[in-house]
């Protein structure tokens, strides 16, 4: 399913946010991109993203679309 929620976030104790493209409801999965507090793409801050900060912003995103 094709998502375009935008959530505040860190990554590596920097603030950003993340911006959700696309996300399946029967999976964790989901693709996003890193986007610095301006709102601008931050390819330097996605490569700082290890497997734990992905498990991380899927459950933000899940709390945040809850809420």
């Amino acid at each position: 399913m094709t998502d375009n929620y935008t959530f505040i976030t860190r990554v590596s104790g920097i603030p950003c946010q993340c911006k959700v493209t696309r996300h399946s409801s029967t999976q964790k999965e989901f693709d996003f991109q890193i986007l610095d507090r301006k709102g601008y793409h931050a390819p330097w801050l996605e490569r700082k993203i290890d497997p734990g900060t992905v498990d991380n912003l899927y459950q933000q995103y899940q709390e945040e679309r809850a809420a």
